[in-house]
């Protein structure tokens, strides 16, 4: 992926069109952030749906659409994921509930967060597609499922392009993460 970073309390940006970054824990002093670079191959992405080949879950680690950190509103969603229209629920993992709308990230090596930042699916006109109320779920081992947190995610036309945060408490490692949407601003389409 092309801006996945760490930083922070260490970034990872994945850029969900709901783009999200995950923000590592680690040490910091209050004047500077260590950075580190997560490899292409660090995460491994599943998604509920694709709409098409030009909103395709890659969209989520290659750093479409996000310069100094304010998401662009392409009117083709062509910086952007989002599910096929009408999804059908599918469940992302054994143990979890079927979603209309989901993204799953595995990481290669466990990763600790203490927030997750996301932009909402900011399509010019079509914001309404924009994950609401949204469940974060975590992982140890890729198995054992447990909710992280639940949040109500703003409708992004009314976030001038920035982040929203989720802050995750759970303090152990994780090696996935499921981001999933139990409802949107009002589409056919969740993104």
């Amino acid at each position: 992926y092309n801006s996945v970073m760490a930083a922070s309390t260490s970034k990872i940006i994945l850029i969900l069109a709901l783009y999200l970054s995950f923000l590592c824990n680690f040490a910091q002093v209050s004047t500077f952030r260590i950075v580190r670079n997560i490899p292409p191959g660090g995460i491994k992405i599943t998604a509920s749906s694709t709409f098409g080949d030009d909103q395709s879950a890659s969209h989520l680690t290659d750093g479409s659409g996000l310069r100094d950190n304010i998401q662009d509103n392409n009117g083709f969603a062509l910086t952007m994921w989002h599910t096929s229209e009408i999804p059908v629920a599918s469940k992302p993992a054994k143990g979890v509930p079927a979603y209309k709308a989901w993204v799953r990230f595995d990481f290669s090596v466990p990763e600790k967060f203490s927030k997750i930042l996301v932009w909402n699916h900011n399509q010019e006109k079509l914001t309404n597609r924009g994950f609401r109320s949204t469940l974060v779920y975590g992982s140890s081992n890729g198995t054992d499922w447990f909710l992280l947190t639940r949040a109500e995610l703003p409708d992004a036309k009314n976030t001038d392009g920035k982040a929203s945060e989720i802050s995750i408490t759970q303090k152990k490692p994780l090696t996935s993460v499921i981001i999933a949407a139990e409802s949107n601003w009002g589409s056919s389409v969740y993104g």
